[in-house]
């Protein structure tokens, strides 16, 4: 069970998805797949990359994998983190969307869209459902 968080091209100036207006179509073409390793490797230098399109960014407490899908040139990618630092998940996030001038969406969000501290309460209750799941388990 993982947060998952999906970039995709979306408009700039909205805070929330309520915001994306029905005649927006997003863009095909948001960046390329050597572009998000560098970002990604920029920022944990220790990550690693398979040629099936799955990146992992491994850590203390914290394991985010990175799912690019096939393509060179990306229309989406998405970002699906496991343990219990989501401050440390949060904040690499955050830089690697940084780096590439993009925006996520993140459906646990109140505006379901990704910001490093908004997502915060996302990721508690993500967190929250996921110690419930391996409770009754």
């Amino acid at each position: 069970m993982s947060w998952d968080i999906f970039v995709q091209d979306l408009p700039d100036a909205i805070t929330s998805i309520r915001e994306i207006p029905d005649h927006f179509r997003p863009r095909q073409d948001i960046c390329r797949r050597d572009e998000v390793v560098a970002a990604v490797m920029a920022i944990a230098p220790s990550a690693t990359f398979e040629e099936n399109g799955w990146g992992s960014i491994d850590g203390p407490n914290l394991s985010i994998d990175v799912n690019l899908g096939n393509g060179e040139v990306l229309d989406g990618f998405a970002f699906h983190v496991r343990g219990n630092d989501g401050a440390a998940a949060r904040a690499i996030i955050s830089e690697i969307l940084g780096i590439l001038n993009l925006r996520a969406i993140d459906v646990s969000a109140t505006s379901g869209l990704f910001d490093e501290k908004g997502s915060a309460e996302g990721f508690r209750r993500w967190r929250e459902y996921r110690d419930s799941v391996i409770a009754r388990e």
